[in-house]
């Protein structure tokens, strides 16, 4: 299991140390309990130096890179500056653009704080011309996730305010807790519920 926290791995490893009992009660189930222990990859306890020289993929390193660091989004883009040599050689790896734009993506998306164009500059600036095209992909990818999210939340909020506007005008005035039940619905129910609401008889009938 790959871990990474700020303060490392703390819980047990091994099965018989997550029994909770006494080590009396424990010597008596000892022939019993089952001897195993998870492998456990805890990279928070790991030095930058340590991971670099394992023995993987260059991009399996650059990435094991980005999560030990993705709690602090700004430190991992200015750490990033120093595995240029690994950004290097995942260009020169099969499908390399591809694995180095998903790395970028991900450093965008650790990044959400700050607009994408703007962390997509300072990625820019660190990597230069040889990584722009992963940069610039990964950068439009997420803009666009960004407008197609939009998009939807868009046509949510206009679905329910047609449906609002609909069981208003054939039931009246609204209980405050169907008001809540429809500003909390997502498209699909608010569609299911908007299509009942042409023909139901009650409130109920199209909640239900």
């Amino acid at each position: 299991m790959l871990h990474h926290s700020e303060d490392g791995w703390t819980a047990a490893t091994s099965f018989e140390d997550v029994l909770d009992v006494n080590e009396e009660m424990l010597a008596v189930l000892a022939p019993h309990v089952p001897r195993f222990r998870f492998l456990l990859d805890d990279i928070s306890r790991t030095s930058d130096e340590e991971l670099r020289s394992r023995a993987m993929s260059a991009v399996g390193r650059l990435a094991l890179f980005c999560f030990r660091h993705a709690r602090r989004p700004d430190e991992l883009i200015e750490q990033l500056a120093g595995w240029l040599d690994l950004v290097r050689e995942v260009l020169r790896s099969p499908n390399g653009a591809a694995a180095l734009a998903a790395i970028f993506r991900y450093i965008l998306l650790r990044n959400e704080k700050r607009p994408p164009e703007e962390v997509v500059q300072t990625l820019l600036l660190i990597v230069g011309e040889e990584g722009r095209d992963a940069v610039v992909t990964a950068g439009e990818q997420l803009i666009e996730r960004g407008r197609q999210e939009g998009l939807r939340k868009g046509r949510q909020e206009g679905q329910r305010d047609m449906l609002l506007k609909l069981l208003r005008g054939r039931f009246g005035a609204l209980p405050d807790d169907a008001v809540a039940r429809v500003q909390a619905a997502d498209l699909p129910q608010l569609d299911r519920w908007f299509d009942r609401g042409l023909t139901a008889a009650t409130l109920a009938e199209v909640l239900g």
